[in-house]
């Protein structure tokens, strides 16, 4: 998992990625990603379990919102005041990860950038439950769909 996460942050380094995954949001996609891998309570987080399949169909992820993050500012001279920030928690399949595309339409990925493009479509979601409102994440409907000039 730790390979997929690290190759879906290279692929953000790419201007199409990181567009198409963050859009309009105030959330850099690679901060979160990263917040989100490391446990950053301000983020949520990413981890590995199994997912019951829905209607007799394999789920490769999941993204749910996760709880509240309180920032409370105490700094001097400015009124106390709290900031409560969604975070989101996203769960990849333990049964999945070594999931493929549909026959012939794989495109030749290895499975570690299989599993990279599930991370980065989750994180499209993630983004959408952090922004409140603020912005959406680009992705538009659920699938493993990946920009043109993202690889």
């Amino acid at each position: 998992m730790q390979q997929a996460i690290q190759r879906a942050l290279e692929l953000l380094k790419n201007a199409v990625c990181a567009g198409f995954i963050g859009g309009d949001s105030l959330y850099t996609p690679s901060n979160v990603l990263e917040g989100l891998a490391g446990g950053n309570p301000q983020y949520g987080d990413i981890q590995v379990a199994a997912i019951p399949p829905v209607q007799g169909t394999p789920v490769n992820a999941t993204t749910t919102i996760g709880r509240p993050f309180v920032q409370t500012n105490l700094l001097v001279g400015d009124p106390p005041s709290n900031a409560s920030n969604p975070t989101a928690i996203i769960t990849m399949n333990s049964n999945e990860l070594s999931w493929n595309y549909p026959h012939g339409s794989d495109f030749g990925f290895s499975q570690t950038d299989r599993n990279a493009v599930t991370v980065l479509h989750e994180l499209g979601h993630a983004i959408n439950f952090m922004s409140a409102g603020l912005g959406s994440s680009g992705i538009v409907q659920d699938g493993p769909q990946v920009p043109g000039g993202c690889y």
